[in-house]
């Protein structure tokens, strides 16, 4: 079972790089351009406020079926826009 990270975790992280799963609203099996963007590099969390933001929007895509899986390492246990496991760089994008 997938357990969004809290607020605290985030926060704990201010200004550093974070990672998460290829995972995107759009479409089950494809990522947009934001999502393959930031599973590819990630991205860093800028105050408390984005901190709090990145919680809540963990906790939304959880309750629709879609596990961001936010991590501080990028390989560690990454999945792809199918929930198998990824090759790191290998996200296909909406064209």
């Amino acid at each position: 079972m997938y357990t969004p990270k809290t607020k605290e975790w985030f926060i704990e992280r201010i200004g550093k790089r974070i990672f998460r799963d290829g995972q995107c609203l759009k479409n089950e099996k494809k990522c947009c351009e934001t999502c393959k963007f930031v599973f590819e590099n990630g991205l860093i969390v800028a105050d408390e406020n984005h901190a709090e933001y990145l919680s809540m929007i963990d906790v939304d895509f959880a309750v629709e079926g879609i596990f961001s899986n936010y991590r501080d390492n990028k390989s560690a246990g990454v999945k792809n826009c199918n929930g198998e496991d990824a090759i790191i760089n290998k996200v296909e994008v909406i064209k």
